[in-house]
């Protein structure tokens, strides 16, 4: 931590802000990773297990669109085009498919994070009530196949059924990627 003013010195400048923000958001998705791939965390896992892995997967999901969206700024600060000028070939080469990736899943990231990412709201409450199982509490809407985007307990993959707000993201980022392309154009 001692040697963070050092690093950061250039006050003043947007380009520490980035990147301080990318240091943090790796750190809080490394952390947020490791809580939802542990098995067991005894302080954590009071109420379920199942509720902190889906609790920290939905902070994943948050601080991967913040991730996405950093990578994005940084890369169109032109005082980050110096830096990047010192990169080695292979490291361009490695940043520059990070912001394609990233850039291309952005606002899927956002939709995800709005619908099932972001905090408990009242639309998500809602409907998960009214779509519990009381013979498996676990399996939220499983009678109408709906789960969430992320995580389908049936196969343990993604899956294209609705997420919990009963959007499909894959049509609906079909969508949004559509109209972006018919504005640009």
């Amino acid at each position: 931590m001692r040697e963070l003013s050092r690093v950061f010195a250039n006050q003043g400048t947007i380009l520490p802000a980035h990147i301080s923000r990318l240091c943090v958001l790796y750190e809080d998705l490394r952390i947020e990773i490791l809580a939802a791939a542990e098995l067991s965390i005894p302080l954590l896992d009071i109420t379920d297990e199942h509720y902190r892995r889906h609790y920290f997967l939905r902070r994943c999901i948050a601080t991967l669109f913040e991730f996405a969206e950093t990578l994005r700024l940084l890369n169109k600060c032109g005082e980050f085009h110096i830096v990047r000028s010192t990169f080695t070939p292979p490291l361009v080469k490695h940043w520059d498919d990070a912001v394609l990736f990233f850039g291309k899943h952005e606002a899927l990231l956002e939709l995800v994070r709005n619908d099932i990412g972001g905090h408990f709201g009242l639309k998500a409450a809602v409907y998960g009530l009214a779509n519990v199982d009381a013979t498996n509490p676990e399996e939220i809407g499983s009678e109408r196949r709906k789960c969430t985007f992320t995580l389908c307990r049936r196969n343990r993959r993604r899956c294209n059924h609705a997420a919990p707000s009963g959007i499909n993201h894959r049509t609906k980022i079909r969508k949004v990627y559509a109209n972006r392309h018919r504005t640009s154009v």
